[in-house]
């Protein structure tokens, strides 16, 4: 079925037109319903394919049973004509012929559907694939929408922190702080170590 995908897409589209015009939905709601719709129709065209299928097995069968039948008489116009029946033979003949070319015409319609059913699949995946692709549009969408809101939030938060007095935030000239002494160097407690054992021992 040719434009198979334009066909469905219009007509999705204009069921969520439809829509848009009687509800006030968000872009968001929008592409969920449009993801919705289409997935609702891909289960239809689902549906259809197998039934195609059940049609083209129909058609081989019919095909494959006129080529028997063929066959068959093609043999029995043998037997008539060594039999010297020449009416048997001319309607052994006669049938021959009909199922001959009714096996040829089931042929090219059993031709015609498969290819018909090939590109029916080919063009289903191409819109699962078009669907896909939506629904990864969707996820980061909605991934940058929830990015926006924790930002939009922890400003607020951190605007709320930062004009709020806290009793852990008082004025610097409120804090008396201790000046401790700093911590001697190790060497230059060795060396007075060493002064004062020198000093001793000159004594």
């Amino acid at each position: 079925m040719p434009n198979l995908l334009k066909r469905i897409y219009k007509a999705v589209k204009a069921e969520i037109d439809q829509t848009l015009e009687e509800k006030d939905i968000k872009p968001g709601e929008l592409l969920s319903e449009f993801l919705k719709n289409c997935e609702i129709e891909v289960a239809k065209i689902e549906a259809l394919i197998k039934r195609q299928d059940v049609i083209n097995t129909r058609f081989h069968k019919e095909r494959d049973e006129a080529l028997s039948k063929g066959k068959k008489r093609r043999r029995q116009a043998e037997v008539a004509a060594k039999a010297g029946e020449e009416e048997l033979q001319k309607r052994a003949n006669d049938e021959a012929l009909y199922y001959e070319g009714l096996a040829a015409e089931l042929d090219v319609k059993c031709q015609k559907a498969q290819a018909d059913l090939e590109k029916l699949r080919e063009n289903l995946n191409e819109m699962k694939k078009k669907i896909k692709e939506v629904n990864l549009e969707q996820l980061e969408q909605i991934s940058k929408d929830n990015i926006a809101l924790i930002s939009k939030r922890l400003k607020e938060a951190y605007d709320r922190f930062t004009t709020s007095q806290s009793p852990a935030q008082e004025p610097e000239q409120d804090v008396q702080v201790k000046e401790l002494p700093a911590p001697e160097d190790d060497l230059d407690a060795q060396i007075a170590a060493l002064e004062q054992q020198e000093a001793t021992d000159e004594t």
